[in-house]
């Protein structure tokens, strides 16, 4: 997944390679990068330990790999484990 689509790896790379001063990575990100929250979170849950080389980490934001164990059981989704009846709708389904 790429977080900064709208940017190109060198330009990523480049704008992670400027000096950060007593900034944290996480608002050098939020600054630098204008990365949402979302992302930060993807990116903190998927790719850690980050790198600290600014090519490693923009590689790592540009081809984020995330990964999950499958799909659940029908019986453990939300959608079926309760809901609403249908005589309970209206007919442009609303309450």
């Amino acid at each position: 997944m790429d977080l900064t689509s709208d940017l190109t790896m060198t330009e990523l790379a480049q704008r992670l390679d400027r000096p950060r001063g007593k900034v944290s990575l996480a608002n050098r990100l939020r600054k630098v990068l204008r990365l949402e929250l979302a992302k930060w979170v993807l990116l903190n849950e998927f790719a850690r330990p980050l790198p600290s080389q600014p090519p490693d980490l923009a590689y790592r934001i540009e081809d984020l790999h995330i990964e999950h164990s499958g799909l659940r059981a029908m019986d453990d989704a939300i959608s079926t484990a309760g809901g609403l009846r249908q005589q309970d709708l209206t007919e442009a389904l609303t309450l």
